[in-house]
C-alpha cells in the first residue's frame, strides 16, 4: 500500500535539510582560520578567503569601501562627472580682470559693472583676463539693469569698486551674479584673439 504524498514529502524534506545542515557544518570546519584568528577566534568566510566576515567588514570600513566595492574609485568618478558637468554648463565665458574675479569667486562681489546691458541669463564661465586661456570659475547671471551715479555710490557693497572715478564708462550697468564658485582645477580653452568681453569656450 502506497503512503500518501502529504506524509512522504515532509519527511523527505526534513531528511534533506538535516543532511545539508550537516554537510555545511562539516565543510565550515575545513575553512582556514581568519588571518586575525588570535584576536577574533573565527574561521575565514570561505575556503579561499583569508578573513572572517567581521574582519573583512572592518577592513572595508577602514579603507572606505562599501559592500566590498571601492568607494574611492566611485567618488573619483563622481567628482570627474561633476567637473565635466560644470564645464558643460555654459558655452561662453566672461573675461574679467583678476582683481575683480577673485572678489566674485569669493562671494564678496555679486555685481559686475559693465558699459552695456546684456540679455544673457544662466550659467556663465569666467576667463581670467591675460591668463592665457584659463576658465577659473562660474556663476549664474540672473539680472541686468542700469545704474545712476547715486546708485553706484550707495551700492558699493555689491560691486566693490571704491570710487566712481575708477569706472571709465558713460553709462553703467550692473550684471547681477549668483552662486559663484571657483573651479578646483582651471579648464583650458583656446582664447579667441580680440575677445575682451565674451569668449566662446
Amino acid at each position: 500500500m502506497l503512503l500518501k504524498p502529504s506524509k512522504v514529502v515532509p519527511q523527505t524534506l526534513h531528511c534533506y535539510f538535516s543532511w545539508m545542515k550537516m554537510v555545511l557544518k562539516k565543510s565550515k570546519r575545513n575553512f582556514p582560520n581568519c588571518r586575525h584568528f588570535k584576536a577574533c577566534g573565527r574561521k575565514a568566510k570561505s575556503l579561499r578567503a583569508t578573513l572572517c566576515e567581521s574582519c573583512f567588514k572592518a577592513r572595508a570600513a577602514r579603507s572606505g569601501a562599501q559592500s566590498g566595492g571601492n568607494a574611492t574609485i566611485g567618488n573619483a568618478k563622481k567628482r570627474a562627472g561633476q567637473r565635466s558637468g560644470a564645464k558643460r554648463s555654459s558655452k561662453v565665458a566672461l573675461v574679467v580682470k583678476k582683481q575683480w574675479l577673485d572678489k566674485i569667486l569669493s562671494g564678496e562681489k555679486d555685481w559686475e559693472i559693465r558699459s552695456s546691458k546684456t540679455s544673457r541669463r544662466g550659467w556663465i564661465h569666467f576667463a581670467e583676463s591675460g591668463a592665457g586661456g584659463r576658465l577659473v570659475g562660474r556663476a549664474k547671471l540672473v539680472d541686468c539693469f542700469e545704474l545712476t551715479k547715486t546708485e553706484f555710490t550707495s551700492q558699493k557693497i555689491h560691486h566693490r569698486v571704491p570710487r566712481l572715478s575708477e569706472v571709465p564708462y558713460k553709462r553703467m550697468f550692473a550684471w547681477v551674479l549668483e552662486n559663484a564658485e571657483r573651479f578646483e582645477k582651471p579648464f583650458e580653452y583656446e582664447h579667441t584673439t580680440g575677445a575682451v568681453i565674451w569668449v566662446r569656450v
